[in-house]
């Protein structure tokens, strides 16, 4: 099942995910015509979620005010919001 997020303070609707110490590996390769690298597939590994908030900067917190930091709290505050909106 998808859920879509949809910020209860602005109506935004795209949702982004903050992590801290994580590891990226990014495919490139030198685009001689544009002179500099190209960036293609990325994989993330490791990294610590720091928050989840809106394209406006509107952070997600849990009912007791703490920040949203994980999958089990991200599925939570979905479906809690989901019928609210």
């Amino acid at each position: 099942m998808s859920m879509q997020f949809k910020c209860p303070k602005c109506g935004d609707k795209r949702l982004f995910e903050m992590m801290k110490d994580v590891t990226v590996e990014s495919v490139c390769s030198w685009d001689e015509s544009l002179g500099n690298l190209v960036y293609g597939e990325q994989t993330n590994g490791a990294g610590e979620i720091v928050l989840y908030e809106c394209d406006n900067g509107h952070v997600l917190r849990n009912p007791d005010g703490t920040l949203v930091r994980d999958d089990e709290e991200i599925e939570a505050w979905l479906k809690t919001h989901q019928k609210e909106t």
